[in-house]
């Protein structure tokens, strides 16, 4: 098979292009390049995951761990000099260390159930008032952009089944909301106009994957090898009829039936205009897609570095990932500080130190003041209406 043949209409030199060709051969060139851009960003956001998770997420993950453990140290030094009911601030300490522990990674038993003794609210409270705040705000901003009222009362946002349960409701709704809804003369011409142009691509792929089944089918071969062949390639006719990929048909029409079909230079232009049509929406589509990878949940955590250039990346990832080394070192020698007071006066000056370290880290509190609720409403969204590849990390807040 010929696959380096490419989707270019060419005459003699004498000759000039329609307008329709020209139009045929600047969308393939901006589709075959949105292609690769789309594939060299999701290698550069995996690069930077890679790095993130060799360098930078066990550290983290390590640095939550003294924190916990810290939080330990508090508790029982506390307790066995006796000292709990003397010290008020004491409860508010460990909450805040819990809340940077809680920004990194989730705790266990034991340590869910000290954060919980000197907690107003226990952690899973504390959890489902963040959901329910998110749920609320999701509600509200779909109720004021679409007219839509969604119940997410009943919403598991980690269950991917809960998810696309949710996206089709939203998708049906509002499909129905756009139904049900006086539309001006505009409106209506321009949804006339995507509906003729949806037929068209309908129609433009179905006649090219037809040609190609009728070619291609693995049951009209009797050689062994080509019959191996043939089923290969008519999984990719498949499965970009299935994705609506006129490009792709296209290019497989053009590698695989006969070489007077080949000639593109001899298509009608009606037909040509026709396939001009769909390849501009899938342009589109294309192109949204590559706007919207960087939100999947999948690079959530890596989105602070995912604007930067590879190198600057990478050394960020670095330098954060040397300062996490260093906050651990600090933590741990704060809590051998603990677990080496003798008396309320030393209990004192070591909780002092503790509250001053704790200072720096209010910003990646998971229910501090300072914590933002659009972050929590931007995972939600970001949950809903983007599926993760089938690898899966499993996400933490940065």
């Amino acid at each position: 098979m010929n696959t380096q043949n490419k989707l270019v209409i060419s005459k003699p030199k004498q000759e000039k292009l329609s307008k329709s060709q020209v139009e045929f051969n600047t969308l393939n060139n901006r589709i075959r390049k949105t292609k690769e851009f789309i594939e060299l960003d999701l290698e550069y956001f995996e690069s930077i995951l890679n790095t993130y998770h060799k360098m930078l997420y066990p550290k983290k993950q390590i640095f939550a761990k003294a924190l916990f453990n810290l939080c330990k140290s508090l508790d029982l030094t506390a307790n066995k000099l006796q000292l709990i009911s003397q010290f008020k601030n004491l409860g508010s300490t460990i909450h805040d260390v819990f809340d940077i522990a809680f920004g990194i990674t989730e705790p266990n038993e034991e340590e869910e159930n000290l954060y919980n003794r000197y907690a107003e609210k226990t952690y899973k409270d504390e959890l489902l008032i963040q959901v329910t705040m998110a749920k609320n705000m999701f509600a509200e901003m779909m109720k004021e952009s679409t007219g839509v009222d969604i119940d997410l009362s009943e919403i598991n946002m980690e269950s991917a089944e809960d998810r696309a349960k949710l996206k089709e409701e939203l998708d049906s709704k509002i499909k129905e909301a756009k139904v049900n809804r006086p539309q001006s003369a505009s409106e209506l011409k321009k949804e006339l106009k995507l509906k003729q142009e949806e037929e068209i691509k309908l129609k433009s792929i179905k006649s090219i994957y037809i040609s190609l089944v009728k070619l291609l089918h693995p049951d009209t071969e009797i050689d062994a090898i080509k019959k191996l062949e043939k089923t290969a390639i008519m999984q990719r006719v498949t499965k970009a009829y299935q994705d609506k990929d006129m490009n792709t048909l296209l290019q497989l029409e053009l590698d695989w039936l006969s070489s007077e079909s080949k000639n593109l230079g001899t298509l009608p232009d009606k037909q040509l205009k026709m396939y001009n049509k769909a390849l501009a929406q899938q342009l589109r589509e294309l192109e949204t897609s590559r706007n919207t990878a960087r939100f999947n949940p999948r690079f959530q955590m890596i989105s602070a570095y995912i604007e930067l250039p590879l190198k600057q990346a990478e050394s960020s990832i670095f330098t954060e990932t040397q300062a996490s080394i260093i906050d651990e070192k600090i933590i741990k020698d704060l809590t051998i500080g603990i677990e080496m007071v003798k008396n309320k006066k030393e209990f004192s000056k070591a909780l002092i130190n503790v509250n001053e370290f704790v200072s720096d880290f209010k910003h990646d509190a998971m229910f501090g003041d300072d914590y933002d609720d659009d972050d929590e409403l931007d995972d939600f969204f970001n949950n809903v209406f983007y599926e993760s590849p089938k690898t899966k990390v499993k996400k933490k807040k940065k």
